[in-house]
């Protein structure tokens, strides 16, 4: 198989990979890489695995040399494993150890922050190797917990590196969009479902089942619709008379379901032509006051206008 990262090494003098390990080794061993990542898990965070993976220890053993990730060691093949850099884009993983050996593989699900992944590589004696377990991510921490799989022998394989926070993907308005979009539920517009997704859309304010749409206010099942009375109302809803007495105004009164009852809060500032009908006319006394008008259609539903008298 060709990999892009062989081509890279085989290109590089013999001597480079030891020199490698020393500069590695002489740099902070939890490190981050900048590939970012564009997997997410059911909470909508995306995460980035890539790191220079190594014992969790981080210690040594009793000599200072660094701890392989392989346990026991002995049954792993050819150079032991003390670091992998390991590269996470989308759920491809690729990585590259201190023996100069190869890796691929994939994670196949990411919940809660816990990455199920595969690696496949060889040692340097030449065995084949399937490295499988989980990922697993805590306080900037990504750990390796997995089983090293040879033709004749399994280990445990553990590690872990200082990796990127998660990152919370942003929302998509798509092509529903926000505001006079085209999304399916919101106002004005024929798409999406609702604020930035769709504001202007077919069943909001002036929608299918909207207002002024089919089922929406002045709709076939809103007000003015056909299925809707209107509300009573008054007109005027207010006037102020001037001083003296002898002045007279109309009031007529609309929507709700007839026939109209009027009928006013205080009768010695004020009087009625009638009390029924839908129109009713007012005439001030000479006393001054507030007086409160009010209409009562068939179903008790009311109305009122303000009458104040100077």
């Amino acid at each position: 198989m060709n990999h892009p990262l062989r081509h890279i090494f085989r290109a590089l003098p013999a001597a480079l990979p030891a020199l490698l390990v020393v500069l590695l080794y002489a740099c902070d061993i939890s490190s981050t890489d900048s590939t970012t990542a564009v997997m997410a898990d059911n909470d909508g965070r995306v995460y980035d695995f890539s790191g220079l993976y190594m014992h969790p220890s981080e210690t040594g053993d009793e000599t200072g040399a660094a701890r392989p990730l392989v346990f026991p060691p002995e049954n792993q093949s050819g150079i032991p494993i003390v670091w992998m850099r390991l590269l996470h884009y989308g759920s491809i993983l690729e990585g590259y150890d201190n023996a100069n050996q190869f890796w691929n593989g994939k994670i196949s699900s990411l919940s809660g922050g816990t990455a199920t992944f595969s690696l496949r590589g060889r040692t340097t004696a030449g065995n084949s190797v399937d490295i499988i377990g989980t990922l697993t991510y805590a306080d900037q921490k990504s750990r390796i917990d997995a089983s090293w799989i040879e033709p004749a022998s399994s280990a445990s394989f553990i590690a872990q590196a200082t990796v990127s926070p998660p990152v919370p993907i942003e929302p998509d308005p798509g092509n529903g969009g926000g505001d006079n979009g085209n999304g399916g539920n919101g106002d004005n517009g024929n798409g999406g479902n609702g604020d930035d997704n769709g504001d202007n859309g077919g069943n909001g304010d002036n929608g299918g089942d909207g207002d002024n749409g089919g089922n929406g206010d002045n709709g076939g099942d809103g007000d003015n619709g056909g299925d809707d009375d209107d509300e009573l109302t008054i007109a005027p809803q207010s006037i102020i008379f001037p001083s003296g007495g002898g002045v007279s105004y109309s009031f007529t009164a609309s929507g709700g379901t007839l026939p109209y009852t009027w009928s006013l809060s205080n009768p010695d500032i004020g009087n009625l032509s009638a009390t029924t009908g839908e129109t009713v006319t007012y005439t001030r006394t000479s006393a001054t006051g507030t007086n409160t008008l009010t209409v009562t259609d068939s179903t008790n539903a009311t109305a009122t206008a303000q009458i104040s008298q100077q």
